[in-house]
């Protein structure tokens, strides 16, 4: 396993206990859901060490780090 390199429209799996999916960039910004270690997230956009990913009906913003490939 490797940490994702951004490419849009790839799978990556939580590496994490669990990582929040946020509305927006900001760290304040709403928690819309929260991915547990193993689940799989579509990669949408990478930006400043964040990336937008889509879990099932939701999309949102968490951090690149807790996540693989």
């Amino acid at each position: 396993m490797c940490p994702i390199k951004g490419d849009e429209g790839r799978s990556a799996h939580v590496a994490g206990d669990g990582i929040a999916i946020r509305a927006e960039l900001a760290p304040s910004s709403e928690i819309l859901a929260t991915a547990r270690m193993g689940d799989e997230l579509e990669i949408l956009e990478r930006r400043r060490g964040s990336v937008r990913v889509r879990s099932g009906d939701v999309e949102g913003w968490t951090g690149a780090y807790a996540l693989v490939t």
